[in-house]
Formats: structure tokens, sequence, C-alpha cells
């Protein structure tokens, strides 16, 4: 039993990282959880609540989502704002694992491996599709491909990190975790995303900007912090004029179309929205501009937009809420505990996802959400225990 739980662990990481299979993904989930449970209640093990602020945050969050599907008077959308809430199952479940068990190693192996299956299929399209043909790999849009890294990728920096500072590290292990990391970044670019793209990399100054501004007190070390920032920020808006001939695409007005139907559909629809499952429905048949080229569409690719059209000012606040009062939580617990990298590898994760939804689906995605959930769970979990030492691995 005691070797089960961390490959099971493993097993089912790979299957949540990857994307690769529903029913891996079902059964690894299902299994794990039945031994998990099986050696909770036999050893008696005390499992505490994740933060009370964060509890607060997630009802409240989904609390007015539920109001608003009610409000609406729809049935089909209380049953897709619960179809969005099993999607966060993921949280609780690898919440309550994790703190019986935080098998680090077993978790780096998962996602490490399930970016091996991610880069090996984004290969094989590079190496057979024309050249300039955006990399998609198992995913049938290029835009999900970085969805999924960009939760994860924190992760396998941070743990590349914890790795290189410990002592009796080998070195052949170090290298190949570098490959690794470094054929994810080649993924993620080939992907040609810009939200992707953006996404990781603001995440990552923001992040920078939280450790210099309140994780370092040497007044040395915070000024090469924000020279370091300048340098990498103006290299970036220099990167960005330079190609931004080729980063421009011919349905850029199109998402300024669809900011503007959806901001009618929430004026006429300003408190309980459309419900999640209508708003393609309604923008076909009433809010689609005439000039528009995009006819069928689920979402007006932006998070912010979509949640305030489909859930109205009750749903929309809700998802403002969870938004910027997770980034609160994580930044405070970053400040309570420096020296845990999974804070600051999820508030990397997390400033990615809400940067790219203002361009794409962010959240609303199934395996985005459950990836992001999922790692918020871990996160949570990580808190729990005493110190990094005392976390089995």
């Amino acid at each position: 039993m005691t070797k089960v739980v961390p490959f099971l662990i493993c097993l089912y990481i790979f299957f949540l990282c990857s994307t690769i299979s529903n029913a891996g993904y079902s059964i690894s989930l299902s299994l794990l959880l039945i031994f998990a449970m099986v050696e909770i209640v036999k050893k008696k093990i005390k499992i505490k609540i994740p933060p009370f602020s964060f509890d607060i945050i997630y009802l409240a969050f989904f609390g007015l989502l539920i109001i608003a599907a009610v409000g609406s008077g729809e049935k089909e959308a209380i049953e897709s704002t619960l179809q969005f809430f099993y999607y966060t199952i993921p949280f609780i479940f690898l919440y309550l694992v994790f703190q019986y068990r935080f098998c680090e190693r077993a978790l780096q192996v998962g996602i490490f491996s399930a970016a091996v299956v991610l880069i090996g299929f984004s290969a094989y399209q590079f190496i057979t599709l024309p050249i300039g043909t955006r990399i998609s790999s198992i995913f049938v849009s290029p835009n999900r491909l970085p969805m999924v890294l960009e939760v994860f990728f924190p992760f396998m920096g941070s743990f590349l990190f914890m790795y290189y500072k410990r002592e009796n590290r080998n070195f052949i292990v170090f290298i190949g975790m570098g490959v690794v990391l470094l054929l994810t970044v080649i993924a993620l670019l080939l992907t040609q995303s810009r939200g992707g793209i953006i996404g990781i990399a603001f995440g990552f100054l923001f992040l920078l900007i939280v450790r210099f501004s309140f994780l370092q007190t040497s007044g040395g070390k915070l000024k090469k912090g924000f020279i370091f920032l300048s340098t990498i920020i103006f290299i970036s808006g220099i990167g960005g004029w330079a190609t931004q001939n080729i980063l421009q695409r011919s349905y850029d007005m199109e998402r300024i179309l669809l900011l503007k139907s959806s901001y009618e559909m929430w004026s006429d629809h300003k408190l309980y929205g459309v419900g999640f499952d209508r708003w393609d429905e309604e923008y076909q048949e009433k809010y689609i501009s005439p000039v528009a080229k995009e006819k069928k569409l689920d979402m007006p690719h932006n998070t912010v937009a979509f949640f305030f059209s489909a859930t109205g000012s009750v749903g929309g606040i809700g998802y403002l809420l969870f938004i910027f009062g997770t980034i609160i939580i994580l930044v405070k617990k970053m400040i309570d505990y420096p020296e845990n990298m999974y804070l600051q590898a999820m508030l990397w994760a997390f400033i990615a996802m809400f940067a790219h939804g203002l361009v794409d689906a962010g959240i609303t995605n199934k395996f985005a959400a459950r990836l992001l959930f999922g790692f918020l769970g871990i996160t949570m979990a990580s808190l729990r225990i005493n110190s990094h030492d005392s976390m089995q691995r």
C-alpha cells in the first residue's frame, strides 16, 4: 500500500497534465481516491481545511455563479454552472490526497512525463507539417496547448530550481529536466499563441516583481532586481515591435466586435446574464455584428466579457473576486512562506492563465480549469506541511 499511492499520484498527474485520455484520467482518479481514502480512514489522519481566506473566495465565486444561474430561470444555465463546478473537483481531491501524503517525486515524474508526451506530438507535427504551421500537439486548436503548458510549466521550472539547490543532485537527471523544460518552451513558441506566450511572460514578470519587492530585504538585491526587470521589459518591447507584423492576425478586429457584442448582451441581461450554454445561441440570433466573419462561436475569447455576459453582474463580480482575491492570498502566503516554491509557481501559473484568458477561454476551458484548480489544491496542501523537509517523497 505504501508504494501504491505514490504510483497512482504519478499516474493521475500524468493524465491530468497530458489530457491524452479521458478514460485514463477517470480511472486513475477513481483508484487514487479509493486507496487514499482507505489509508486516511485506516490511519485516522486528521485532514485540515484549506486556508479560510481561500475558502471564502472559492465559496463566494461559485455561490454567486449559482445565484446567477438560478436567477436566469434557465435549467440549462444551472446545469452548465454545475458542470463548471465539476471541473474544479481536482482542487478538493488533490488537496486531500497531498495532505495525506505529499509525494513530491511522484508529482515531478507525472508532470515531466506529461510534458514529454505533449512535446513528442508537437515534434511530430513540426516535422510533418509545412514550415510555419501553428503546432497544436494533441489538441484541435494551437491555443489549447498553451493553456495546459502555462499551468504546469512554472512548476517544472520550480522543480528544476529546487533540484539544482540539492547537494546530492544527479547531473544527468538535472540535464534531462533542463532539456525537457527547454523543449517545452520551444513547443509553446511553435504554437504561435500570443495569449499563451504573453501569459507565461507576464506571469513570470509579476512573480519577479513580487519576489524583489517583498521577499528581498537587501537594497542591493532590490536594485539589481529592478534593473533586471527593466531589461526584460525593454527587450520584450523591442521584440514585440520588431515582430508585430508577424504576430498580427486577420481576425484581430473580430475580437473587438466580440467585446462589443458581449457588452450589448450584458446590457440587456445585466443582473443574471444569458447563461454559459446559451451565449452562442444569443450571439448568433441577436448580438452578432453584421460585419463579423466568425459566425459560430461559443464564447467571446475573453473570460471577463464571457462571465459578465453569460452570468451577468452577479457572476462577473464573483469571477473578479475569485481572480484578484486568489492573487492577494497567494502573494500574502508567499510573504509568510518565502521558501515555499509551490506558492511562487502557482502565482506565476495563475497570472499566466488570467492574462491568457483576456484573449481566449481561460478557466472556462475544461482542461485548463481542471489543471489550475488541481495545482491550487496541491499548493494549498503544501501550506499544511510543517516544513519542506517533512514532505514525503
